[in-house]
């Protein structure tokens, strides 16, 4: 079960061992007694990464979708901002094979 949470976890979805706390952020749950300290560390960790995975999906979407603002105007075209969300897509189609991979290892 941690495997499966902590996966879950790194690909944007908590649940009941790594869970949103108050303020929002991926958090391992206080209910995780039986880990050894390393290892709530380390799930600590994936959370974490889980976490900023959904900030740059939320922000490339965004960027996709609105624009960025600047002087009052929406930006879509510079290159930089171009460059920075192709590369942050591909990283999003990768995520998306290996959830979906995962959903099937996991209904199977």
């Amino acid at each position: 079960m941690v495997q499966h949470e902590a996966l879950l976890a790194l690909l944007g979805h908590p649940g009941v061992l790594v869970a949103r706390g108050k303020d929002g952020a991926f958090a391992v749950g206080e209910c995780v007694d039986f880990l050894a300290v390393h290892e709530k560390a380390l799930l600590q960790r994936i959370a974490a990464a889980g976490e900023t995975y959904v900030a740059l999906d939320a922000f490339v979407r965004c960027v996709r979708e609105y624009g960025v603002w600047r002087d009052g105007a929406p930006v879509t075209d510079g290159l930089y901002l171009r460059a920075l969300c192709t590369g942050l897509d591909e990283v999003r189609v990768a995520r998306e094979r290996v959830r979906a991979g995962c959903t099937r290892r996991f209904h199977t």
